[in-house]
């Protein structure tokens, strides 16, 4: 029968049990309907115009049936007031109602002339008559349940959940939230604007103001007030003909002028420019301009700065209508506190413990490897996926967890048949074991995950495409195993990438935030690319490395292939210009080859870029290149003075201020004779190395001739061709004729 009730009439029936209990009478009948009522409902103003209150009605109740002396364990509703709410669901249904009313049961109650709480009435000299016509006369059509707003059906109130504890606190905005009320106050011109990158936490600020609305903590006139939050493309979905959108906006801005109480919120409000807008039709934000400008109507919206100066800036009219609240990126140490403040809504979520001194760690972790992105969103989904990644190792079982759920069983089976024939003593002994195995279950179950920085400093890596930087604690066995990797590849240059590393190992121990760069030269064919590729490989992922080559930059027009180009030209609504893959990805690496032969601009764009740390691309958009590797390669035949962070050079102007910018500025030279040959036969070892099914022997005397034969011509780039010659299609040919058994000698080849 109570399926059909509303809530607050559901609420009234369990109070109305209380009363019963409190008066120790044996049944619920109309008299405790009514107390409640009177007690808790919407009706109170009603009922006072009769001068009838809780307190009269209960005191008059008392002295006409008095209190009973045993107090009644059952829930029996007398057979008067189940006839009533029989009818008042019937009345409903008549009405076309979809729940049964306070109201509505209310009159059925008062229709019961013989009820013992129209007896009470009639003793308090009230027409039970008029107020029943009274009552009867406030309900509309379809009964007194108010129409539901267009606003309610299709937007979300944002106070209704602050209230039910469903949004999560807000830290850290108390200034924002405080400029946002302050323009809610105003006669006119009363509509915030929160004008902010996104992830920085402006929805946020909204909620901040419903939570201080659901616990009172407001001026007067924003008391009682409901921020009802609306999606621009619910107005215009459904909207098939011209007029339509018209019509619901009109119905819009109705409800918000015959409602004073609602504050609407719309999110991305740069849309409401053009929604609606079909032909000969006036758009969303023409409509809300009259609107706006009378002060009636109570908007805050909400956008980034880049659509604010596209969509809401140029329409003077609207702009002026808005008053703009700038909400900036939170600092490191806010950051630290909004986590401190929702850890334990992810601890419950995700059941994770979370240990404080990781929060610290994250936000630090996130600021200096995820810079594309912004606070405090960042560092809030790295909180929240290393909870979800932890959890999901959780949800499998503990082994010996299922060890002991097996261990219960049979305890209990053995227990069952103990006590079956009565084996009392066994029975005792099996009880004892089966509390402590339980103990220890709800031990184990209670016990939670702990997250370590090191799930932390997984995510991040996977985030960020990151190799290693200053994440990992194994400092020194990456630098012992990184001067390895590179003396085995680079034959000869010891030295240098001692040095090279060492500058790495600086930069760490500095805590560095600027731009790591590094200048190679050298004379052609000494390695410098394949130095600064396989360096920049245990650096950041391969994927990562960018290469440009500066001769392709000989014209001031081809800087656009890396910031893109301005409005007007070919090419703008581009976003594959190189720059832009280091905005998304900042844990890069890129490799300059030729330096020296880029024109002017290219030269100027990359000097900013190191004095900097960062650089404005044609769209105005940031691009930090602070976590990224810059690698510049130069062919000189010039000797360095000295290597090292301050080497010196006899270059041009434009080449020793280069040198300045750059971390460290390295200088490779011509190998010896002797780490020739070695580098000579390494590449011999890797030809032998591809045909292992072949056993392959080579003269001694073949290493000397294409020593001699790269020293005459002064060029080790021929190395590989001169190999490929001599060696490599001999051992083919020898394949071909199935040999399995290849002798190369100064002979066989004909030297």
């Amino acid at each position: 029968m109570f399926v059909n009730f509303s809530e607050e009439v559901r609420h009234i029936l369990k109070q109305a049990e209380r009363e019963k209990e409190e008066l120790n009478h044996p049944y619920i009948g109309s008299e405790h309907l009514f107390l409640s009522v009177l007690k808790e409902s919407k009706l109170i103003p009603f009922f006072k115009k009769y001068d009838l209150s809780y307190n009269n009605f209960k005191n008059k109740l008392i002295s006409l049936v008095g209190i009973g002396t045993k107090p009644s364990s059952f829930t029996l509703y007398t057979p008067l007031l189940k006839r009533a709410l029989e009818n008042s669901v019937i009345q409903a249904r008549e009405e076309k109602n979809k729940d049964v009313t306070i109201e509505i049961v209310v009159l059925s109650i008062l229709d019961e002339a013989d009820g013992v709480a129209s007896a009470v009435l009639n003793t308090l000299n009230i027409n039970v008559n008029k107020m029943y016509f009274d009552l009867k006369n406030k309900k509309t059509v379809k009964g007194l349940k108010r129409k539901k707003l267009m606003l309610e059906e299709i937007g979300t109130d944002i106070t209704k959940l602050a209230k039910e504890r469903k949004l999560d606190p807000v830290i850290g905005r108390s200034l924002e939230i405080k400029k946002t009320i302050e323009i809610l106050l105003r006669r006119k011109k009363n509509n915030p604007i929160l004008i902010g990158p996104a992830g920085v936490g402006k929805t946020a600020i909204v909620e901040g103001i419903a939570n201080l609305i659901a616990t009172s903590n407001t001026p007067d006139y924003l008391k009682n007030k409901r921020i009802i939050s609306l999606n621009i493309f619910s107005l215009v979905s459904g909207t098939k003909y011209r007029g339509e959108f018209e019509e619901k906006m009109k119905i819009l801005i109705k409800e918000l002028e015959d409602n004073p109480d609602v504050i609407l919120f719309l999110d991305e409000i740069h849309t409401i420019v053009g929604a609606g807008g079909a032909e000969g039709a006036i758009d969303a934000s023409n409509i809300f301009k009259p609107a706006l400008a009378r002060g009636n109507v109570r908007i805050i919206g909400a956008t980034t700065l880049d659509e604010y100066k596209k969509f809401i800036e140029p329409d003077a009219a609207l702009a002026r209508r808005f008053q703009s609240v700038l909400v900036e990126e939170p600092s490191l140490d806010n950051v630290i506190k909004i986590l401190y403040g929702i850890k334990p809504l992810y601890e419950k979520y995700h059941h994770i413990k979370v240990p404080n001194y990781l929060v610290k760690d994250i936000a630090i972790l996130s600021n200096k490897y995820l810079s594309n992105r912004f606070e405090p969103d960042r560092s809030i989904d790295i909180l929240d996926e290393a909870c979800a990644s932890c959890s999901i190792t959780k949800t499998k079982e503990d082994k010996s967890l299922e060890n002991f759920k097996n261990r219960l069983k049979s305890i209990k089976q053995a227990k069952s048949n103990a006590l079956k024939n009565s084996d009392f003593k066994n029975a005792y002994e099996l009880t004892k074991e089966e509390k402590q195995i339980s103990e220890k279950i709800k031990n184990k179950k209670q016990t939670k995950k702990v997250i370590t920085k090191e799930d932390i400093i997984k995510i991040i890596k996977r985030k960020g495409n990151i190799n290693f930087f200053d994440i990992d604690n194994k400092r020194k066995e990456f630098y012992d195993e990184l001067k390895k990797y590179l003396k085995d590849i680079i034959i000869g240059q010891d030295s240098i990438i001692d040095e090279l590393v060492k500058s790495l190992r600086k930069k760490e121990l500095l805590k560095s935030n600027k731009c790591y760069s590094i200048l190679i030269r050298g004379p052609k064919a000494t390695g410098k690319s394949l130095l600064a590729r396989k360096y920049l490989e245990k650096l950041v992922n391969e994927k990562n490395i960018i290469e440009i080559d500066a001769s392709l930059y000989t014209d001031s027009h081809f800087i656009s292939k890396l910031i893109g180009t301005t409005a007007g030209y070919v090419g703008y609504d581009n976003k594959n210009n190189i720059f832009e893959k280091i905005r998304t990805n900042p844990n890069s690496a890129v490799i300059v080859d030729n330096f020296d032969k880029g024109c002017i601009e290219f030269k100027n764009l990359f000097y900013r870029i190191l004095k900097n740390g960062k650089i404005e691309d044609a769209t105005s958009k940031m691009i930090d290149f602070n976590n990224t590797v810059l690698v510049f390669i130069n062919d000189n035949l010039n000797t360095c003075k000295n290597v090292g962070f301050n080497s010196i050079t006899d270059n041009s102007k434009k080449e020793t201020e280069l040198e300045k910018l750059v971390s460290i500025s390295i200088c490779l030279t011509k190998p010896n004779e002797e780490d020739t040959k070695k580098i000579i036969r390494n590449n011999i070892n890797k030809i032998i190395n591809n045909f292992p099914y072949v056993n392959i022997t080579y003269d001694e005397k073949i290493v000397d001739y294409v020593y001699k034969k790269i020293s005459c011509d002064g060029d080790f780039s021929n190395l590989k061709m001169i190999l490929d010659d001599l060696f490599l299609k001999k051992v083919v040919d020898s394949i071909l004729e199935n040999k399995t058994r290849v002798d190369i000698t100064c002979d066989t080849i004909k030297i």
